[in-house]
């Protein structure tokens, strides 16, 4: 992957996670009542169970940075991240709290669908 083109991904990762982030902090608001400042949405994002379905796809963003910084230090034991990505994304598995959840969040977001859309594409051109 050259790049410009792990910079594309990246960005297109980031712009997903930052939609269905967004939408699990407007989800969790109304369901508690409480307007979340940065901080508490920060907090909820890494602890509450609430996000959890979230912390997968932040683990792979996360674990391709790393790859992309030093291919050397990957985890052997595990498929490439890129890899791992795809099977999350494409198409979402309906058995895995992430699947049901993005799944949903793509039926009421047309955001989401679109960095959806930018993010296989992306992953498609890499194969």
């Amino acid at each position: 992957m050259t790049s410009d083109s792990q910079r594309e991904l990246r960005q297109a990762l980031l712009t997903l996670h930052g939609l269905l982030l967004a939408a699990q902090v407007v989800e969790m608001e109304k369901a508690t009542g409480h307007t979340m400042n940065p901080n508490e949405q920060l907090s909820a994002a890494l602890g509450d169970p609430r996000f959890a379905w979230l912390r997968s796809l932040s683990g792979l963003i996360a674990a391709i940075d790393a790859e992309a910084a030093d291919p050397d230090e990957a985890d052997p034991t595990q498929p490439p991240a890129l890899e791992r990505l795809q099977g999350l994304l494409n198409p979402p598995d309906t058995e895995t709290e992430f699947g049901k959840r993005y799944l949903r969040e793509l039926q009421l977001n047309p955001s989401a669908v679109l960095a959806h859309r930018d993010v296989t594409a992306l992953l498609d051109s890499l194969e």
